[in-house]
């Protein structure tokens, strides 16, 4: 079986005959609009399998910004711990770019990810 082999198993289908096998993927994917599909389904793709590599690249783009931002915030962070401890920051730039700042580089970093024309 595929899912003792293998991390993760997607499935697309069109519900036919392979609702049981959609149902037993870590990742369903439903072409068509069966409801016996749709109720089972992941993701569902109307407009057909043609779509799916668009899906895939939406997918990158989402876990890229996932891992980007927590990583842009550790820098900021660690940036501002290094140049308060060298005293070159007063106590409340350090709160503020620390905290806040952080917390905003993050989101620009996410919004430019996944807001970008590509």
């Amino acid at each position: 079986m595929l899912k003792e082999k293998h991390k993760c198993v997607a499935m697309v289908g069109d519900g036919m005959n392979d609702v049981e096998a959609l149902a037993e993927a870590d990742v369903r994917i439903a072409v068509g609009d069966l409801n016996v599909v749709l109720s089972v389904a992941d993701i569902f793709l109307p407009k057909g399998i043609l779509r799916l590599p668009e899906v895939f690249k939406t997918a990158r783009k989402y876990v890229s910004s996932i891992y980007a931002s927590p990583a842009t915030a550790l820098v900021v962070k660690m940036s501002v711990i290094v140049a308060g401890s060298m005293c070159l920051l007063p106590l409340w730039a350090i709160i503020g770019i620390g905290d806040d700042g952080s917390t905003l580089i993050a989101l620009a970093t996410i919004g430019t990810i996944l807001f970008r024309k590509s």
